[in-house]
């Protein structure tokens, strides 16, 4: 995507961008999920001793008069807990989204995880299909998510710079269902990498996970020159 930005730094502590998407660029691909706009965007940042903050509003070429405002913040709690936010109010303010969560870092340096995310795109309806807009609903067939409350728990770990590990559990409030997730990666040298993924999900035939796949895995290698 093609895109100007000029940035004003009053001191340390601020920061206020002017940001403008001119193009799609390469990205041509990204017609086929949603038509590009050009658009206009003022960002603040905020820096403090042991918090950030940050708060954004755009427009689009098309709905010049509608604004978008989104932001997030974050504070440390000591020197192994995160808390932090983040979400977005668009013109319809039926389709906001907000998340919410917190991170503990191990002595280890490993990090656990937790958050919840609410989506308005979502549906809360007993059929998976009413998220659609043709059923009603906001979700596009690009979201990755189609329910509106969800639950996350990560747990990440890296061992002696070599071997990545990541399990995620993601749990769908509305209607229950779940799926456990791992990724594994481990550095064979310095040019290849192996990695592996799997997945487990439930819930039944109406609800998010479980409806189309119960599991899934995948192993392979990449290269790097």
């Amino acid at each position: 995507m093609d895109y100007a930005r000029a940035v004003w730094v009053p001191d340390p502590a601020w920061s206020l961008s002017l940001i403008a998407s001119l193009d799609e660029g390469r990205q041509e691909f990204l017609e086929r999920l949603e038509r590009f706009e050009r658009g206009a965007a003022v960002k603040a940042d905020y820096t403090g001793d042991g918090w950030y903050a940050s708060l954004i509003a755009s427009v689009r070429e098309g709905s010049a008069d509608a604004v978008t405002v989104g932001g997030y913040a974050g504070r440390n709690l000591g020197e192994a807990v995160l808390v932090y936010a983040e979400g977005n109010l668009p013109p319809r303010a039926a389709e906001s989204q907000a998340l919410v969560g917190a991170s503990y870092t191990f002595p280890w340096l490993a990090i656990l995880s937790a958050e919840y995310y609410y989506s308005g795109r979502g549906t809360t309806a007993e059929g998976l299909f009413r998220a659609f807009p043709v059923f009603d609903g906001n979700a596009l067939p690009s979201d990755l998510l189609f329910r509106r409350n969800y639950f996350f728990l990560q747990y990440y770990d890296e061992i002696n710079n070599r071997l990545e590990v990541t399990v995620r559990w993601t749990l769908g409030l509305d209607d229950g269902s779940s799926r456990v997730a791992a990724f594994v990666t481990y550095a064979i040298s310095d040019r290849i990498e192996g990695f592996a993924l799997a997945a487990v999900e439930e819930g039944g035939s109406n609800s998010e996970f479980d409806s189309f796949v119960e599991y899934s895995w995948a192993a392979g290698l990449s290269l790097s020159y």
